[in-house]
């Protein structure tokens, strides 16, 4: 990362020059200034946007980087992070990356530069450009929910994999044969690692999950309605006779697209979700879901940021497990 110091050189001016330049100041000659600022765009320097007088001081601000807002499983974290935030002193900023590797390290970036004293970040995807960068910065950074295997930085995690076992394990015990997926993205780890889970759980039931059972969302409403319309408008009188979708919101898009195909929820089609946000329990039927501990998983992330200065320099993961929660959207099938 290019300094002050290497501006100045490149431009063949003073440090005091370079600083005037940044900061907009009228005792610069123009083709001073002109130079200065082809060195910076030559080495994309980016000033901290921090007094550098205050750099050894903290901010008080921890950067929360999220995919998005729409869901509820964030709007928890956000809620959480911010409550331990306050009680030590501390506020939250706000980023989101809609999924965009690109606007992900944007905000990363920006948070950087004015100087947050921690970062917490749900990846993009797996191939997110913003590890590289982070590791080379002095900013404290706990990847949550989505992180990566072998990432270099501390993590706060869900055991998806045995996430993906509890919710085929329960529909199997139920005694349904014919079962459905709706996936979250398969560019992020733990969408894999939940489908992986829940194969596996299949298949030591002695289930076969068919392919064609199979859709990828996006953990939006609209596409696990969209997904399941997709799995069951055509299906003939073997169409599936239970779904997990691997979010809530997804599983809400498919209670409402059985509810148009004329199909009872759950007498004719058991559905799961997953993360047990708040409405889980005011929507009909009820819906049985996989908790995730999002207070304790908040909490652990804060206390990275805390204790930080303390603790020796080496990655640690933290794996949290998921809890089986059963409501009225499932049941055994009709012919069981």
């Amino acid at each position: 990362m290019s300094s002050l110091r290497d501006v100045a050189h490149l431009a063949g001016v003073s440090l005091s020059t370079v600083s005037r330049v940044i900061n907009s100041s009228a005792f610069v000659k123009p083709q001073t200034a002109r130079r200065v600022e082809e060195a910076i765009k030559k080495l994309n320097y980016k000033p901290n946007l921090m007094a550098s007088g205050l750099k050894s001081k903290s901010s008080r601000l921890i950067g929360v980087v999220i995919p998005t807002l729409s869901l509820p499983t964030f709007v928890s974290l956000i809620q959480n992070v911010s409550e331990y935030c306050h009680k030590f002193d501390y506020e939250v900023v706000l980023g989101q990356h809609h999924d965009n590797p690109e606007e992900e390290l944007k905000i990363v970036d920006g948070f950087v530069r004015r100087n947050v004293d921690g970062l917490l970040l749900s990846l993009a995807c797996d191939e997110s450009r913003v590890l590289d960068f982070l590791h080379s910065s002095d900013v404290t950074t706990v990847i949550f929910d989505r992180a990566i295997k072998d990432s270099p930085l501390n993590s706060v995690v869900l055991n998806n994999h045995l996430a993906g076992r509890l919710a085929g394990d329960h529909l199997a015990g139920l005694g349904h044969k014919r079962i459905a997926c709706i996936s979250g993205p398969t560019s992020v780890r733990l969408s894999r690692e939940r489908l992986k889970g829940f194969v596996d759980a299949l298949t030591d039931n002695g289930i076969d999950l068919s392919q064609r059972n199979v859709e990828e969302g996006d953990f939006g409403y609209e596409a696990g309605y969209h997904r399941a319309f997709e799995i069951f408008a055509n299906a003939d009188e073997n169409y599936p006779t239970a779904v997990w979708a691997q979010n809530d919101m997804m599983a809400l898009g498919v209670i409402r697209c059985l509810h148009e195909l004329g199909l009872k929820v759950p007498r004719d089609v058991s559905v799961m979700g997953m993360d047990n946000n708040f409405l889980t329990e005011i929507t009909s039927p009820k819906l049985t879901t996989i908790e995730q501990p999002l207070c304790k998983m908040a909490e652990q992330a804060f206390d990275f940021f805390r204790t930080a200065k303390t603790m020796p320099h080496r990655q640690k993961v933290f794996t949290f497990e998921p809890k089986l929660i059963v409501r009225e959207s499932t049941m055994p099938p009709a012919n069981a």
